[in-house]
């Protein structure tokens, strides 16, 4: 989708946008909830490039009034898709000690 987008696909890009704004509302809720300074997307979204990172961030710029969160970075996982295999990993390794 990020290729597509970046190669002028508009619907792509639009829907990307789109997901980006929904994403965008559940990191809003994180952040107002727990106030972190990072917050790390990772499986697919990690993918998803600049222009869905940039709408994550502005959404969540416009929901959390009460605090500014230019210090918040948003980014993607250096695991990218395979975040969720390492998680697992880690989990039945530490978890059954």
């Amino acid at each position: 989708m990020a290729q597509a987008a970046g190669q002028g696909d508009e619907v792509v890009a639009r829907e990307l946008d789109a997901l980006g704004e929904l994403v965008g509302i559940a990191v809003a809720n994180v952040v107002i909830i727990l106030h972190p300074d990072h917050v790390v997307l990772g499986g697919g979204a990690s993918g998803l490039g600049h222009p869905f990172f940039e709408a994550v961030r502005a959404t969540v710029k416009e929901r959390v009034g009460m605090f500014p969160t230019d210090d918040v970075a948003i980014i993607p996982s250096s695991l990218g898709d395979k975040a969720g295999m390492w998680g697992g990993l880690a989990l039945a390794r530490h978890g059954l000690e």
